[in-house]
């Protein structure tokens, strides 16, 4: 049963934390250009692959194709998807946000294009695009799993305050909220884990839990706010978790086995963050020095490893964050380009390391 009272006087770390949303959270991590260095690791080495200058991921599914933006710049941006097999993007809709595409191929986000007023979106694997939620002034999608559900948050009106819903086809599932909060879905894996964050409703404070049986359950973070960011069909999920009363730093989790554990980070006051996991319980993520920029890392087997480091090409590009992760080790990451420019970039492990 959710139970807020023990962390009511915290104040939310300087990361993410603080956004009820995973994907949108991404983007603003890496506009705020957040995070650190990182210690020698195993993971490695990656080749690079450059998904175009204007380009911008936010999710990857287990067969590496990629849910995100090109033509990056938060005015004429298009949602598309990215597809391993061809390496090349198809084009959803201009002024659209992809956040997340499920094996089948059918993708969710929300029509950015009303600006104030977006709407829920899912495509489906043919690209023909479906309004969840066109009698809600906000709302959005994003995350799908492979059985096609959807999760996210629709902002009620009535009583001006965040709801968590999943959809199945056209149905909408409302999943409740504390008395007093307000609550957004995340992510699901499609087997009976839904995650998502709880919400003050005229403050910062965000609480990572999972719904169960009708109740929002925190998960049990050592500082008690924080935020879900992924799950993997394991039912494994990351996020990051405030450390103190503080709320200056914050570390990814994940929550396996019924308890969670701290992933830590590169120093005692360094920052991580957990956004995405795949099957074999590889993290993308980033690791945070304040006032550093950030650099994107994977966490396995209890060490950081910053990717800058170990892929082959990767000069002139600053890794910023990565934010999802294929079954074979795939990792989706987000960088400033040669060019200035963001660039969505494909680090695939070299075959017999």
């Amino acid at each position: 049963m959710f139970n807020p009272s023990s962390t009511q006087n915290q104040t939310p770390a300087s990361s993410p934390t603080s956004s009820p949303i995973a994907r949108p959270a991404r983007r603003i991590a890496f506009a705020l250009g957040l995070c650190a260095a990182a210690a020698a690791h195993a993971a490695g080495p990656y080749t690079l692959t450059d998904l175009g200058s204007k380009t911008f991921g936010h999710g990857m599914n287990a067969d590496g194709v990629v849910a995100g933006e090109v033509n990056y710049n938060n005015v004429t941006a298009a949602a598309a998807l990215w597809h391993p097999d061809t390496a090349t993007w198809t084009t959803l809709r201009l002024g659209w946000t992809a956040y997340a595409v499920n094996r089948a191929g059918a993708a969710v986000g929300n029509d950015s294009n009303h600006q104030t007023l977006d709407t829920a979106i899912r495509w489906s694997p043919s690209g023909v695009p479906h309004a969840l939620r066109p009698d809600i002034s906000f709302s959005n999608a994003s995350d799908i799993d492979d059985a096609g559900t959807a999760y996210g948050y629709y902002y009620n009106t009535t009583d001006q305050r965040y709801h968590a819903v999943t959809w199945t086809g056209d149905v909408a599932t409302e999943l409740g909220c504390p008395d007093g909060y307000q609550c957004a879905a995340v992510t699901g894996n499609g087997h009976g884990v839904i995650a998502g964050n709880v919400m003050e409703i005229f403050g910062p404070l965000t609480w990572p839990a999972l719904v169960q049986d009708g109740q929002w359950n925190l998960l049990p973070t050592r500082g008690g706010c924080g935020a879900v960011y992924g799950v993997n069909a394991r039912g494994h999920v990351v996020g990051s978790a405030c450390q103190d009363a503080s709320g200056f730093t914050s570390h990814g989790f994940i929550w396996k086995d019924g308890r969670v554990r701290d992933l830590g980070s590169l120093q005692r006051d360094w920052n991580s963050i957990a956004l995405a996991i795949n099957a074999h319980d590889v993290i993308a993520g980033q690791v945070q020095q304040p006032g550093t920029l950030s650099k994107a890392a994977v966490w396995e087997d209890g060490t950081w490893t910053v990717l800058a480091d170990v892929t082959a090409g990767s000069e002139g590009y600053q890794f910023s964050q990565a934010v999802g992760i294929d079954a074979t080790g795939r990792v989706l990451v987000n960088a400033s380009g040669p060019d200035g420019k963001v660039h969505a970039l494909v680090l695939t492990p070299v075959v017999g390391n």
